[in-house]
């Protein structure tokens, strides 16, 4: 089962998309030589836009997929697995509604946590409580 975020991602499609609209204006302003310094300006400026809208995309691009082995966590070209077995703890973050704190390992040196804020609260919960019963869920 794979789980995404809230804030969905833009398609490679997409993206590519944006990237040639940007390129095919550069041209066509490139093509007038009488002044070249606003259209050059204007065009950097719109893709120094589209490369901050990207990357914040691109560090919200996370999705977790329920194998039989273990849960793994994917982070644009990272991936971390977590076994079920090390999972001690599921529970919100603070006051925050929509995000987990999955509390990971057996000792205080070993100790870490993942916070996620899937999209479908419900089933991510479920596919949790299947593969992870030995987890102390604190939801209420």
């Amino acid at each position: 089962m794979r789980f995404r975020p809230k804030i969905g991602t833009p398609s490679p499609w997409q993206v590519l998309t944006a990237l040639t609209f940007w390129f095919v204006y550069l041209v066509f302003q490139l093509a007038h030589p009488n002044n070249l310094e606003k259209p050059i300006f204007e065009a950097i400026s719109v893709f120094t836009l589209l490369a901050l809208v990207a990357v914040f995309l691109a560090i919200r691009s996370v999705y977790w997929d329920f194998t039989p082995e273990c849960l793994v966590v994917r982070r644009l070209w990272t991936k971390r697995e977590v076994a079920y077995s090390e999972v001690r703890r599921v529970g919100w973050l603070g006051s925050m509604s929509g995000t987990f704190s999955i509390s990971i390992g057996h000792l205080i040196e070993n100790y870490d946590r993942l916070y996620i804020e899937p999209g479908d609260q419900a089933g991510f919960v479920a596919a949790l409580r299947k593969y992870a019963p030995q987890a102390d869920f604190e939801l209420d």
